[in-house]
């Protein structure tokens, strides 16, 4: 490697050093970062994974697909799970989601309410049908596709319309336990 530089210096992969080659500090410079080469080459020879270094890798990969796991099964189906949708920010409809409802839900939006989006219910999930390309352009949200959990959203930008799937908290009484 030292030998291809101080050959052929035009072969130089940090940009700073190639303002440097016609003059004494690029070759300053050069040998600073063969050294410097060298050092971490060294370093590199040394360095080798023993068995705790495999078992603490394995152990936070266990760790963090556990997580993943908790995580993904607390997301059962509730009781009570609710469709939100806002328009400009403000709240127009919300409805009640269960596994045998079906709908085909239409807002109305634009500064007069001139324009029209479908949202379809479908089997306690959500989706929104494909608007014109002149009103949203992208069409992310259509291509959201189905949401049914606790916080997953469809969310619209040009028009701005947003869809949330709540779960309300439960309301805890004023007692802790009750004794009988």
């Amino acid at each position: 490697m030292v030998i291809r530089f101080i050959l052929h210096p035009e072969i130089i992969p940090h940009p700073i050093l190639t303002d440097f080659k016609n003059n004494f500090g690029f070759y300053c410079i050069l040998m600073i970062y063969v050294i410097i080469l060298e050092v971490e080459e060294a370093n590199m020879k040394r360095l080798r994974l023993v068995r705790g270094d495999f078992i603490t890798v394995i152990l936070f990969l266990l760790i963090g697909l556990g997580g993943l796991y908790f995580n993904l099964s607390g997301r059962n189906d509730a009781d009570l799970k609710y469709l939100k949708i806002y328009v400009e920010n403000y709240m127009v409809q919300e409805r009640s989601l269960t596994k045998d409802y079906e709908d085909l839900v239409t807002i109305n939006f634009g500064p007069e309410d001139e324009h029209e989006a479908i949202i379809e219910i479908s089997k306690g999930r959500v989706r929104m049908l494909p608007l014109d390309r002149d009103l949203c352009p992208r069409g992310i949200c259509s291509h959201t596709g189905w949401i049914e959990h606790h916080g997953e959203s469809i969310v619209c930008l040009p028009n701005r319309i947003m869809i949330v799937i709540h779960i309300p908290a439960r309301s805890d009484p004023d007692y802790d336990i009750i004794a009988h």
